[in-house]
C-alpha cells in the first residue's frame, strides 16, 4: 500500500531567529505521521536581509525532505505561497 503524500508549504523571511526550532518542531510531529504519510517540507524563501537562507540550507543538506525555493526578489509572503 502506497501512503499519502502530504507537503507542508512555509513561506520565510527574516527568520533566522527561529527558523531551526520551528523546523525541529515541525518535524517532530510529522514523525508521528511517518507510517502513513510521505512528508516533505517546502520553505519558500523571499530573499532575506539575514542569514535564514544559509540556516535552511544546511537544515536541506541533512534532511532530504527538505526542499527550498529561493524567490528572485522580494514579493511577500502572500505571492511566496503562489510560487
Amino acid at each position: 500500500m502506497t501512503n499519502k503524500t502530504l507537503k507542508v508549504i512555509s513561506p520565510v523571511y527574516n527568520e533566522e531567529a527561529v527558523i531551526s526550532l520551528f523546523y525541529e518542531s515541525l518535524k517532530e510531529v510529522l514523525m508521528q505521521i511517518d507510517n502513513d504519510y510521505d512528508w516533505k517540507i517546502l520553505f519558500v524563501i523571499d530573499p532575506s536581509t539575514d542569514t535564514t537562507q544559509e540556516v535552511l540550507r544546511s537544515i536541506a543538506s541533512k534532511d532530504k525532505r527538505v526542499q527550498l525555493i529561493t524567490l528572485s526578489r522580494r514579493f511577500g509572503h502572500q505571492m511566496s505561497l503562489v510560487a
